[in-house]
């Protein structure tokens, strides 16, 4: 399993960083204060308006700005990650509010006060109400009111947008805040069943429901009549996730996952495009059910198979000026969370970014990009957040390597296990089971390890990506003992679904 250097991390980190406080100008928190509340600002953070979209909000970009809050706030919470001592795993506290954490709490909110009203802010949108504010839909964030390129509602856009609240959702559970995650996750549930109607049509009987691209942003018409390429894997993927959060109830969202189901059904085995976006898009998205159901490792493959024509037709190789970066990442992010682990696809995606890079488009515009389009105002925040995301996947992915950093070890104590499950959020303290996807563990039932009781540590590489199943169980340390043993007890499967326990 190929991974990280720790020195490569940190540097990847800190130029995403740069890349996000050029978008939204937060506080960056330090080592110190990152995870405690004592340490935090008399005034919580308030998103400015952004260079770019209907009064500084955009929906894709600030979907991406939320999932990259996330990536932040995992990484700073890795136990090597805080300067506090003890035998508690290293800040790890319920209690404590992690900085980033709110920062994508105050942005999600932000899009709903902006997005989620009329343009000039006076009312909320058709159909919603004070108690019921994803009534309505949320609109893009065009900065015009109508023509071609005019405001509206996208289903991708949508749905990318539920997908980052319900990893907003999963990262509040993580911290034992079960209200505010049921909070999170709620609200992209009532999107979905609100904008739902209003794109998919003709689903009575059997027959395969048809979509619309863009719909008005009082959900009454379409604006685009073709379907989206990836539009129904993004409902379907994104339904099973707000279920499966809610406990996997077969009666969540269940109308709207049939629906998709069906559409998907039709789609996957022809799936096509030469478009870098697309391509990525269907790689991250389709990833996170790859291995696991057909129609998902079938996408993988076919858009695997077509992102190598790009590439051998030399498609990122032409001129800079005749290329946007933000579409550029978006590829990116996709081989990182679905090719990571296969020979020579990780050096894509570096290529890719190091281009961008080298010409001073990201982390943040230089001089040097005086006159590219990709370095305006317009393309900046899109393009900052999707470099973000490309770099570290964390937030944004179900099965990267990206925080299974080299020779990191994950700290455990008698009272806290950390989990670096994405499914868990990043985190997890439920003793005496506690989370973990070693790869190590792959071809193995039976696995042992000492700790020390005071400061435990797994001398173990973290990785998901070899992994189907959800977790591996540890049982119970024994308190007997000043050098417990942990009894990992798994069963896994591979990628191609054979139990290799």
């Amino acid at each position: 399993m190929k991974t990280m250097s720790a020195a490569a991390h940190a540097n990847s980190l800190a130029k995403m960083t740069t890349a996000m406080q050029h978008v939204y100008r937060y506080p960056v928190p330090d080592a110190a204060t990152v995870n405690s509340t004592a340490a935090a600002p008399s005034k919580p953070w308030t998103p400015p308006p952004a260079t770019a979209g209907h009064r500084g909000r955009y929906l894709w970009t600030d979907a991406f700005g939320v999932l990259n809050f996330l990536t932040l706030h995992r990484a700073s919470r890795r136990p090597d990650s805080s300067s506090s001592g003890g035998g508690g795993g290293g800040g790890e506290c319920k209690n404590e509010t992690a900085t980033y954490l709110t920062y994508a709490t105050a942005l999600a909110q932000a899009v709903h006060d902006v997005l989620g009203r009329t343009r000039d802010g006076s009312a909320r949108l058709p159909g919603a109400t004070d108690a019921d504010p994803m009534g309505g839909g949320l609109r893009i964030g065009k900065e015009d009111a109508g023509g071609p390129d005019g405001d509206g509602q996208y289903h991708h856009y949508l749905t990318l947008w539920m997908y980052a609240l319900n990893r907003l959702a999963v990262a509040w559970r993580g911290e034992g805040r079960e209200a505010e995650a049921g909070r999170w996750n709620g609200h992209a549930v009532r999107l979905m069943q609100a904008v739902h109607p209003a794109f998919v049509y003709d689903r009575a009987g059997g027959a395969r429901p048809r979509m619309y691209w863009k719909v008005s942003v009082d959900l009454k018409r379409p604006l685009v009549l073709s379907e989206g390429n990836l539009d129904p894997v993004d409902g379907l993927v994104v339904c099973k996730l707000l279920a499966e959060f809610e406990g996997g109830g077969e009666e969540v969202l269940a109308e709207e996952r049939r629906d998709y189901e069906k559409i998907v059904a039709t789609k996957w085995a022809n799936y096509t495009s030469s478009d870098p976006l697309d391509l990525g898009m269907t790689l991250w998205t389709a990833h996170q059910y790859a291995g696991k159901e057909q129609w998902a490792t079938g996408f993988v493959d076919r858009a695997k198979r077509d992102l190598k024509v790009l590439i051998d037709s030399d498609y990122f190789k032409a001129g800079l000026r005749r290329r946007l970066a933000f579409r550029e990442f978006g590829t990116a992010l996709g081989i990182r969370c679905a090719l990571f682990d296969e020979d020579g696809w990780g050096a894509e995606a570096e290529r890719v970014i190091g281009a961008w890079e080298d010409a001073g488009i990201v982390p943040e515009p230089t001089g040097e990009a005086m006159g590219n389009a990709n370095a305006s105002t317009d393309l900046a925040p899109i393009t900052l957040v999707m470099y973000a995301a490309a770099l570290e996947p964390g937030g944004n992915s179900m099965s990267s390597p990206y925080f299974a950093v080299e020779a990191d070890h994950l700290q455990l104590s008698s009272e806290v296990g950390w989990s670096t499950s994405s499914r868990s959020g990043g985190r997890l303290m439920a003793p005496p089971e506690i989370c973990v996807m070693p790869s190590g563990l792959r071809c193995r039932t039976m696995w042992k390890h000492g700790f020390d009781a005071a400061q435990a540590v797994l001398m173990i590489r973290m990785s998901v990506g070899d992994l189907q199943s959800d977790r591996v169980i540890i049982s119970a340390p024994s308190e007997s003992t000043d050098r417990p043993s942990y009894e990992i007890r798994s069963c896994l499967a591979g990628r191609n679904g054979n139990r290799v326990d």
